[in-house]
């Protein structure tokens, strides 16, 4: 059977999240899931209207990678009411930002001299 071509425009009533799922699993049924060009490419090519205009303008970089892709239309199409789903944008210095880890705690010191701890209380 011929390859099926999903359409997404941009629209306000387009669901984007649905369209990447319906890629997602066309990938999967093409057996090409962990082709990350040839997803992008797909992609590139079930654009119309607003969508391809907005990708016609896009850094190569991330019109040619399926990741920066996936969360460039998130970020582009994502509801207004679903922003907080969208993940961060990637960094031109490298993937997703990431925050670094807190210092581990410091081992506990001797335990205080009893001598000083008596002083300390009386004074003397």
């Amino acid at each position: 059977p011929p390859m099926q071509f999903l359409s997404f425009s941009g629209d306000q009533d387009e669901d984007v999240t649905a369209f990447l799922q319906n890629v997602n699993r066309i990938a999967f049924t093409e057996g090409r899931f962990r082709d990350n060009d040839w997803i992008a490419d797909y992609v590139g090519a079930c654009l119309t209207g607003v969508a391809l205009d907005w990708y016609a303008r896009l850094d190569e970089d991330i019109e040619r990678n399926w990741r920066e892709l996936r969360i460039a239309l998130l970020q582009r199409f994502m509801a207004r009411g679903d922003a907080s789903l969208a993940p961060e944008p990637p960094t031109a210095t490298g993937p997703l930002s990431t925050t670094a880890a807190p210092p581990p705690l410091a081992a506990p010191g001797p335990p205080p001299d009893r001598k000083f701890q008596s002083i300390a209380k009386t004074g003397r």
